[in-house]
């Protein structure tokens, strides 16, 4: 973990090249495409092998999945959205199609953002062919090139650079010779690049509920958790939506058929983010927990109890493509249901899963913890009413935005999603918090509900820092939660025994039956 400018996305590696060659020009920064003109809009879902960059290191890699977009604008030229793979330019390449060739002629401005060394200026990237600078080499370097060109065959797209994917000793791939690289104004190679893309065409088509179709909050609950969403009866139809915030507006559609409930996969959500298209796939696990996507996903329904109820070994999942299965997230174990108006609102005691005491020479420390999000009975508390207190050494903690830099505001209620991609993480109901407290030796974990200006709140949980004892208002003790089983996935969702070198999917279950999973660089 290290400091690092909010906003300031790139860092590049050590550069080889010193300076830009004399021969070579960069066009006017002003030349950045950052919206398409009015013309024929397409979208794509794109494979790449790409070299994608990290805190202080670099990979070749390859991701599939990845939301695409070309405009055949009606000024007669076509516009490449986003042209990187593992970064979000916001922009467009600029190319001229002839035949079943798309042409761009490069460099070309491709993203900017604000010098933060020289307040008022900014720094420009460039989108250039480069050359390894070696045989192995894990540098490129600016050549005299100027031409990328991409070749249409029917509803697929694939970039020319020649590149062939073999696969290395080590498991890792292959280094390519060209890239599609971004470059600094100055030569330096950015870390990002594209080897080869392969853009295929889809018609994504978004659910449509008939006027006077009413959603009601359904609890929807699932191993390890549980969410409100909003689901619909309409005669035969069924209708869920707001699976994710990221997708509250979009529904996935499905059929009474007898007394089953019965779910298509494949249908479109929308765009997840800015690079990722969202498909619903309905899941079934095998005894390993490796999971594999069904045409029709079938639930049992009751219409007087008014649950649509799934299994153990099945589950719903978000796709990043149409076809097969590439995981964005899952649940398995999924039932939803109309919960009773008068449950109990104290939410469970919650849990430490691991720590690690404030360290000196980090200057942090950090504990991640479980917060239970069903009551006593198993019916789902709102998380959007929740939140958490810490005390540290019995003393309530309130987190300032001096030390706690993301915040907007100082903190001492944590809502219960509340998440900064820093210091606070909220991984469903796993969290953990990175602190700067130094001397702590106990620290200490409240959930709070407030409803109806009524607070709720759960026996506090207390952590010893220096023993590893964890101890509950009622004088519960117990030890840490320790890793009981261990799983590696790869990001399409495949499970594997030993991985090589790449980017997983990192998934313990521990002892106290709560699941994590991170994603994680094997080098």
């Amino acid at each position: 973990r290290e400091a690092t400018k909010d906003g300031h996305r790139l860092e590049a590696k050590a550069p080889v090249m010193k300076e830009v060659p004399e021969w070579y020009e960069f066009p006017d920064p002003d030349d950045l495409i950052t919206e398409a003109p009015a013309g024929k809009k397409t979208q794509y879902v794109r494979d790449a092998y790409y070299w994608v960059v990290g805190f202080g290191w670099s990979m070749f890699d390859y991701k599939g999945g990845v939301a695409a977009e070309m405009v055949e604008g009606d000024d007669g030229f076509v516009y490449i959205k986003n042209p990187y793979t593992d970064f979000v330019s916001d922009s467009y390449l600029k190319g001229k199609r002839e035949g079943d060739k798309i042409t761009v002629e490069l460099p070309q401005a491709i993203y900017r953002e604000p010098d933060y060394d020289n307040p008022g200026e900014y720094n420009t990237y460039y989108a250039c062919i480069m050359q390894e600078e070696a045989p192995g080499s894990d540098y490129y370097n600016l050549i005299d090139t100027d031409i990328l060109t991409y070749t249409i065959d029917g509803d697929k797209i694939t970039m020319d650079l020649d590149y062939i994917p073999q696969q290395d000793p080590w498991g890792g791939w292959e280094y390519p010779y060209y890239i599609l690289g971004l470059v600094t104004d100055e030569g330096i190679w950015m870390s990002e690049g594209e080897a080869a893309q392969t853009w295929t065409s889809f018609a994504g088509e978004l659910n449509e509920v008939p006027d006077g179709v009413t959603f009601e909050p359904w609890a929807m609950t699932y191993e390890a958790g549980g969410q409100f969403v909003d689901v619909a009866v309409d005669g035969s139809d069924v209708y869920l939506r707001n699976l994710m915030p990221q997708l509250a507006a979009s529904v996935v559609k499905g059929s009474i058929e007898g007394g089953k409930v019965v779910i298509p996969s494949g249908q479109y959500l929308g765009l997840y983010n800015a690079d990722t298209y969202a498909f619903f796939k309905g899941v079934v696990f095998d005894a390993d927990g490796n999971a594999s996507s069904v045409a029709d996903l079938s639930f049992d329904y009751d219409a007087a109890a008014r649950t649509i109820k799934g299994s153990a070994d099945t589950g719903i999942a978000l796709s990043r493509i149409p076809d097969g299965l590439s995981v964005i997230k899952q649940w398995r174990d999924v039932k939803f249901a109309v919960q009773p108006a008068d449950i109990d609102q104290t939410p469970l005691t919650p849990s430490f899963i691991e720590w690690e005491a404030y360290n000196e020479e980090t200057g942090q420390g950090f504990f991640r913890f479980n917060l239970p999000i069903l009551d006593k009975d198993g019916y789902l508390l709102n998380a959007d009413n929740m939140y958490y207190n810490v005390y540290f050494d019995d003393a309530l903690e309130t987190f300032y935005t001096d030390e706690y830099t993301r915040l907007e505001e100082d903190m001492t209620d944590v809502p219960y999603n509340f998440g900064d991609g820093w210091n606070f993480y909220a991984l469903g109901t796993v969290h953990v918090l990175y602190y700067y407290s130094r001397g702590v030796k106990k620290a200490s974990i409240v959930l709070c509900n407030k409803v109806d200006g009524t607070v709720y709140s759960s026996p506090d949980a207390t952590l010893d820092l220096e023993t590893g004892e964890v101890t509950t208002a009622v004088g519960e003790v117990e030890g840490v939660a320790v890793v009981t089983a261990e799983e590696w996935y790869t990001l399409d969702g495949c499970r594997v025994a030993d991985p090589e070198s790449g980017i997983y999917l990192h998934r313990t279950v521990m002892s106290d039956g709560s699941v994590n999973v991170e994603k994680k660089v094997v080098r």
